[in-house]
């Protein structure tokens, strides 16, 4: 016979719907009046029981209510009656709704799309996902130190002293078949995204010398051959079967096998709220951890050997006092901040000769987060490879080694793209348009050759918004001695370089967790503290004349020079404070000293380029204006004169001054800029040009330069 008691959810409901009964009766009797309710009556609300499972957060539900408010009643009361009405079993809520929408002054169809939304988020949800932990867990058996699950004619067995096997029986005679396909490996969870997509399998195993492996592996991996998975495991130490039965028994462990955990992946390391995820970590949020999932085909390079102080006393302490150096370190350390800051990507390029310390740099920079030969990249990566690389750096640091190694033709095209922090859009097989690859990081970079040389190989000329998304850092420190300004004990500057790169080698990996530890507990404050340290940088170094450009370098260096004061402060670098902020101020001066304070620099490379013309051709392409008799002028610009204080003139005609004087830049803006600098005389009419009669020509439309043009520099 079948139980008539109600649970307590019935009750609930019970008591919903008899709390209700005014709400109904009141909205029978407007209409039947055929009056409409000026103010709607607030819903009573059902008394809940202490062990209801927890609602959705009111600002949740009030936040995605439409409107805010409705009519008369406010968006916490409306809240309120949409938590209430969730709680309600599906079919009471479909006898009261019409009720509950009059009395709340909103449409049926809304009110139900509101309480649809909050049951899909509320403990209903929680509740699901327990019963599906407890059956994940219920599928295996632990005895004498093994787990078991069974699957298809056998089963699976794990144990940290055989490993996994695969166990087969024979459903006739019931004799077995054992079957081995690794060492011990520990499916410790599944593994999906916030969308509830991108699911994987989190593994966990030791190499043959006891060091402890993790690795969040995509179930998409697992759908080919697996020989790139196969690798991967291989290479940290994980001991597989070599014949065909054991490889296909390792995928499908790795598929079927129930751990009874979830875990929240991310495709990508930095920050996810208040967790910064880096590969191989795991971070607990709530009753679930979080784990980084490698969906790219590069490897992180990430790895650890000896311990903070050793790298600090090692690597940190010989940087001091060389400010290429200790700007290269605290730049490793800036990637993390560029979110709380709300700034943009950019990157540094250390230009010099060979063998002036540029390579030095970057190696004490990669022993931050890794081994300094596997961290530090090359730019010889086509389009797609860089993306991929951009996007494992996220929130961090990319180093990448010699521009001359990038294609010429490619290399503006990359300091765009690894700046604006978004890769090509791309379609997939079936046309619709794949979510292109996005990051936010700073990039370190080396070469002999600047930006400007790379590109003029391929007849491209520099564009300012590249110089200034890869700000280029003189590598000559101006001691005589390359990138270095102090030995710290060593007896030259070879001698230092040398000393560096066997410290790198021997303690890297230590500094980059622990400074983001110390971020994680400074969350709160962090973006207070950052943009005040940016500011203080700008209001110290910035020339009052600076043009925005030079402003929006200055805030990158900031954001290096307050890097290294803050994991100064975390006792991260060991060094004096004012160390890190000294050696940004430095390398900004050098940046400026080259680059230029005052004005845009588009500008400024428009008036070179116009005064490098007329430098040519003043006094070959242009013909008097003046002269009694015939002149033979080859690939004439156009004409001089004299103007009344006897200066020459120069009428240049409309095409050659559009195509070749102004050449690659808008003619508009160029005319106003040399209007601006007093270069080009305007016409009477308001015009750019004038309109002057010309031999064989008439009147004829020409632009007139005067001879400032060609006096002295800026």
């Amino acid at each position: 016979m079948k139980d008539q008691r109600p649970d307590i959810a019935d009750a609930d409901a019970a008591q919903d719907i008899k709390a209700d009964a005014p709400v109904k009766a009141l909205a029978r009797k407007s209409k039947k009046a055929g009056k409409a309710s000026t103010k709607a009556p607030a819903p009573i609300k059902a008394k809940v029981p202490a062990k209801t499972p927890t609602k959705p957060r009111k600002r949740d539900v009030a936040a995605k209510a439409e409107p805010t408010t409705m009519g008369p009643i406010s968006a916490e009361a409306f809240a309120d009656a949409v938590q209430r009405l969730a709680a309600l079993p599906v079919v009471d809520f479909e006898r009261c709704r019409k009720a509950e929408a009059d009395a709340l002054g909103v449409r049926v169809a809304m009110l139900s799309d509101q309480v649809e939304r909050a049951r899909r988020e509320s403990s209903h949800h929680e509740l699901a996902k327990g019963n599906a932990l407890t059956q994940l867990s219920a599928a295996v058996t632990v005895l004498a130190g093994r787990q078991t699950m069974e699957f298809g004619n056998g089963r699976y067995e794990v144990s940290d002293k055989d490993g996994v096997w695969f166990v087969a029986r024979d459903p006739e005679t019931g004799a077995e078949r054992r079957t081995w396909i690794c060492s011990t490996l520990y499916v410790v969870a599944r593994t999906r995204d916030e969308h509830s997509v991108s699911w994987g399998v989190l593994l966990r195993w030791k190499d043959p010398s006891g060091v402890q492996h993790e690795m969040a592996l995509p179930t998409q991996m697992l759908q080919t051959d697996g020989a790139d998975m196969r690798r991967a495991l291989a290479d940290q130490g994980l001991t597989i079967a070599a014949n065909q039965s054991g490889r296909q028994h390792l995928q499908t462990y790795m598929l079927v096998w129930n751990p009874g955990r979830f875990a929240r992946c991310v495709n990508r390391m930095g920050w996810h709220g208040d967790l910064f995820v880096m590969p191989g970590r795991e971070y607990a949020s709530g009753d679930e951890i979080t784990v980084f999932q490698n969906v790219h085909a590069v490897e992180p390079a990430f790895a650890l050997s000896g311990d903070l102080a050793q790298w600090r006393e090692a690597v940190a302490a010989r940087a001091v006092g060389n400010s290429r150096l200790v700007f290269g370190i605290a730049a490793a350390f800036s990637g993390a901040l560029l979110e709380c800051a709300g700034g943009d990507s950019g990157g540094f390029h250390f230009r010099g000769a060979s063998s002036t310390g540029k390579s030095t740099a970057q190696i004490v920079a990669s022993s931050v987060w890794g081994h300094p030969t596997k961290y530090k990249r090359s730019w010889r990566f086509t389009a797609n490879g860089l993306e991929g690389i951009a996007a494992l750096h996220n929130d961090g640091i990319l180093i990448l080694d010699e521009l001359s190694e990038c294609p010429a033709k490619d290399a503006g095209e990359a300091v765009y793209m690894l700046a604006n922090g978004q890769g090509k859009g791309r379609a997939t097989k079936t046309g619709a348009a794949r979510q292109a690859q996005s990051w936010r990081l700073v990039f370190l970079s080396s070469g002999e050759e600047s930006l400007a040389s790379v590109m003029a190989k391929s007849g491209q000329q520099v564009k300012a918004g590249q110089e200034i998304r890869l700000v280029e850092i003189d590598a000559e420190a101006g001691a005589g001695m390359g990138m270095f300004e102090q030995l710290n004990g060593s007896e030259t500057p070879a001698g230092l370089a040398q000393d560096l790169k066997r410290a790198c080698a021997q303690f890297h990996g230590a500094a980059g967790p622990a400074w983001l530890d110390a971020l994680v507990r400074q969350r709160p404050t962090l973006a207070v503290q950052v943009r005040a340290g940016i500011d203080a940088f700008v209001a110290a170094q910035v020339p009052k004349d600076a043009s925005g450009q030079v402003m929006r370098v200055a805030q990158r260096f900031g954001l290096v020079a307050i890097a290294g004061e803050l994991a100064t402060k975390a006792g991260v670098t060991g060094w004096k404070a004012g160390a890190s902020t000294a050696a940004a101020a430095q390398c900004f001066a050098s940046w400026i000293e080259t680059f230029g304070s005052a004005g845009n620099r588009e500008d400024r490379t428009l008036m070179d380029q116009v005064r490098a013309f007329f430098e040519v051709h003043g006094s070959s392409r242009f013909e008097d204006l003046t002269a009694r008799f015939e002149q033979r002028v080859a690939n004439r610009a156009g004409f001089f004169r004299k103007d009344i204080d006897g200066e020459r003139e120069y009428l240049v005609l409309p095409e050659v001054f559009k195509r070749e004087v102004c050449a690659g830049f808008d003619l508009r803006h160029a005319t106003k800029v040399l209007i601006s600098a007093q270069w080009l005389v305007p016409g009477n009419d308001g015009k750019s040009s004038q309109k002057p009669r010309l031999p064989g020509l008439g009147l004829t439309r020409v632009y007139v330069v005067n001879r400032q043009v060609l006096e002295g520099g800026e």
